[in-house]
């Protein structure tokens, strides 16, 4: 049977991550975004296959379930190992900064032995990782790079600590690498502007698809009496949120505002739905501030589990601890917060743009636990308040569906390949 000429064009896309990849087989907030990019493609009809470093391996897969391990050509004959094993010497002796010439050659090498055949390749975009460069001229198809935020401000605020030409490079390449790309997709329209000024880049050359939720799972209604009970809730006021605690996400923010909140509402609870590298150093400032009885830590949870909690509560929070632009983008909690019909508190930093002001949420100054605390009470003193902006916000929600955000890039790259 001839092929429908109006039907849309099916592409064989290689989805590659060189550097920053989250471990897959681990529930996170960039496992789910990776997740329904992939299977959202999928179920449009194209074929993706995906090369990543998983367990210090790279690897790859066609349904992120089964992974085998690469092949290799040229970065595995013994005389390239030889050279790459005289040069990173040298690279030691001399205390010359890290380029990531040869992961990336290897990661190169490996996409062109696995994606051989692939009309396009989609990376998510890591720190230091241009081998998705390279492969792409080699195997002549057009890249297209997504940024997920601002890489270098996040690595800074682990603590790590970048040289002055360690700096310079890290822009250097960064640039080079979005500008090899045919196009850049980034997850915010604050990130949009943030490269373009910092980077040069022409506006044209970057697109904006935001992040979806799957709202099915999160606007379900649900029995809440057992979940109440387990964790001794009953029926007192619950705020929750919902992140890894790494320091961009502001929890130690709302742990120190919750102190304002409980000496007006004592009867209020916080539940902290997450893990993360901060988790010892949030546990000590509750016993500090005397909140054990007031804060509920749940860990991490299964994604429908983090659904019935979240579904649960009455408000839900989006701190955050810049007072500038440094780290944007699209926070996957936001949106799950309002398909669930949550009353939002979220900072007024361009991160959380799609909330808003006094329609979908309230916005709060960003870094600031006590403007923090003045927008939960407002919320928590307003049923009608808090009512409104709920119903709001689920409705907002409909418009980001991992569907439309599929669609969104299905489209962008059978533009691309053509």
């Amino acid at each position: 049977m001839a092929p429908n000429p109006g039907s849309p064009r099916k592409l064989r896309i290689g989805y590659v991550m060189q550097t920053g990849s989250p471990d897959l087989s681990n529930p996170s907030g960039p496992q789910m975004h990776i997740y329904e990019t992939i299977h959202g493609l999928q179920r449009l009809g194209h074929q993706v296959r995906t090369v990543a470093i998983q367990n210090e391996q790279i690897v790859w897969s066609d349904d992120l379930k089964c992974w085998s391990p690469v092949k290799f050509g040229l970065s595995q004959m013994r005389a390239f190992r030889l050279f790459e094993s005289a040069l990173r010497r040298i690279q030691t002796e001399l205390r010359l900064p890290f380029l990531g010439l040869f992961d990336s050659f290897r990661f190169a090498d490996a996409c062109y032995q696995t994606l051989k055949g692939y009309d396009i390749l989609y990376e998510r975009h890591g720190w230091m990782g241009y081998g998705s460069v390279i492969a792409s001229r080699w195997l002549h198809v057009p890249l297209v790079e997504e940024l997920n935020g601002n890489i270098i401000k996040e690595i800074e605020s682990k603590g790590f600590k970048l040289s002055a030409l360690q700096w310079k490079i890290s822009v250097w390449i960064t640039r080079r690498t979005f500008i090899s790309a045919s196009q850049v997709v980034v997850v915010s329209r604050a990130l949009k502007g943030q490269i373009v000024k910092q980077l040069g880049l022409p506006e044209e050359h970057v697109s904006v698809v935001l992040n979806g939720a799957d709202l099915t799972l999160f606007n379900q209604h649900r029995d809440s009496d057992g979940l109440r009970n387990k964790y001794h809730l009953d029926n007192k006021p619950m705020v929750i949120f919902v992140s890894s605690f790494e320091p961009w996400h502001g929890v130690d923010l709302l742990v120190t505002s919750f102190k304002s909140v409980i000496s007006r509402f004592p009867e209020a609870r916080l539940v902290l739905v997450g893990d993360g590298s901060m988790r010892d150093a949030v546990f000590a400032q509750i016993e500090k501030l005397g909140l054990q009885e007031f804060i509920i830590l749940t860990g991490k949870l299964p994604h429908a589990q983090v659904a019935e909690m979240t579904g649960l509560s009455d408000i839900a929070v989006a701190p955050y601890p810049y007072k500038h632009t440094e780290i944007v983008g699209t926070p996957l909690k936001l949106i799950e917060y309002m398909a669930a019909g949550k009353a939002i508190v979220a900072s007024t930093a361009p991160i959380h743009e799609i909330i808003e002001d006094g329609i979908t949420g309230i916005r709060v100054s960003p870094a600031d636990p006590e403007a923090l605390a003045e927008g939960i009470n407002r919320l928590l003193s307003d049923d009608e308040l808090r009512g409104r902006l709920s119903a709001n916000a689920q409705k907002e929600s409909l418009n980001y569906s991992w569907e439309h955000v599929s669609r969104q890039l299905s489209e962008l790259l059978i533009g691309i390949s053509h």
